[in-house]
């Protein structure tokens, strides 16, 4: 028999299932970054649409990326990496225009995104090519409307429609 000669460990195991297995086995999804309002957000059911707010896994090397800058954490995506909780700001047929003052879809312009050189930890973004793209059949633009400085579409790009994992909504968020 094991005995433990302080309630530490299991403290930390119970708080793990309460905070991460829990809201994970009940469709809860706990965001921590400002790309979104922080708080929890419940998986709703619901097809992949403009605007539609979505829990995404990126494709590997581009999480990859995101981890050595710490702009994503450890996961439940299958490279190990977090979900990012953006909004789906252009789908399939969609014109995406990059510039330099802003991303534009459909002409319209998106507050707070304009590409920046840098990051907060002052190291060089590069931002996803210029110009207009039309998004492919199976593409989605991830973007945020709440941060300036949010990881999104306008630096790596549009990706597969297959790495949402799934639409959400808030349920209760703070800023």
């Amino acid at each position: 028999m094991i005995r433990f000669k302080t309630t530490a460990p299991l403290v930390a195991v119970g708080l793990f299932l309460v905070v991460y297995l829990v809201p994970q086995a009940t469709g809860l999804r706990i965001n921590t970054s400002t790309s979104m309002p922080r708080g929890v957000y419940r998986s709703v059911a619901g097809a992949v649409r403009r605007d539609a707010v979505a829990a995404v896994c990126l494709p590997p090397a581009i999480a990859r990326f995101g981890m050595e800058r710490h702009y994503l954490g450890a996961g439940s995506c299958p490279d190990g990496s977090e979900p990012v909780v953006k909004v789906l700001a252009a789908v399939a047929g969609d014109r995406v225009e990059v510039t330099a003052d802003a991303v534009l879809v459909n002409g319209v312009r998106l507050p707070h995104s304009r590409p920046l050189d840098r990051d907060r930890g002052g190291r060089e973004l590069l931002p996803f090519a210029a110009g207009e793209h039309r998004l492919e059949p199976g593409e989605v633009w991830l973007y945020s409307p709440y941060e300036e400085r949010s990881w999104d579409s306008r630096y790596f790009g549009p990706v597969r429609i297959e790495n949402v994992t799934t639409i959400v909504e808030p349920l209760v968020t703070f800023r």
